[in-house]
């Protein structure tokens, strides 16, 4: 009776271990990729200096946040919306799915900023409003540079800000922690089972 308790014992206690280790390496590879930034003056507005410095504002919030950071001119949108410009730049030149582009488009005669995934808990569109009022003054006075400084360091900032109330209070219900949760339980009562299966054998 007493070793099977200790084989219930250690079949248990690896299961824990194990579970908990998948977990570990779940949360190490979704973490792990590293931001993608990219300036790109497709539309030759910005000196080499200024695309420069706005590289190393956008480096400052990839590495801080995580997020992959585009910004970009366009002066020829190709009969696309700036919206539709701004969408496909990120899918261009972002390598993941969180981030976000700020886009001076001078064809359309449009700025976008647009957050994608995760960015968008800290960017709702009551920010990104008030971010787009104060960067369209820059670009109305077609200072590209200062428009596009602005999108990305208002961005830094609401990023430092924290998550939007309705963001965070979504964010942090029990809900977001059950898959890991679940995932030990299904390990813990498969390895339970399959004590069981090999204690019936062995009587």
């Amino acid at each position: 009776m007493a070793q099977t308790i200790g084989v219930w014992k250690k079949w248990f206690c690896l299961a824990a271990v194990f579970g908990l280790l998948f977990m570990a390496a779940g949360e190490v590879l979704a973490s792990g990729q590293e931001a993608t930034v990219s300036v790109e003056d497709t539309a030759a507005l910005l000196m080499e200096e200024e695309a420069d410095w706005l590289k190393d504002t956008a480096n400052q919030l990839a590495q801080k946040s995580g997020w992959d950071v585009v910004a970009l001119t366009c002066g020829d949108a190709g009969g696309q919306t700036a919206q539709a410009v701004c969408e496909e730049a990120f899918r261009t030149y972002a390598s993941g799915k969180d981030g976000i582009c700020c886009l001076a488009d001078t064809d359309n005669g449009e700025i976008v900023l647009k957050a994608f995934g995760s960015s968008g808990r800290y960017l709702d569109d009551e920010r990104v409003s008030r971010i787009l009022e104060e960067a369209g003054a820059p670009f109305l006075e077609q200072d590209y540079t200062q428009c596009l400084y602005l999108m990305l360091l208002r961005s830094d900032e609401a990023y430092e800000t924290g998550m939007t109330e309705g963001a965070a209070a979504d964010w942090k219900t029990p809900e977001t922690k059950m898959p890991g949760m679940l995932l030990l339980l299904t390990v813990v009562l498969l390895a339970l089972a399959a004590m069981a299966a090999r204690a019936r054998r062995g009587r």
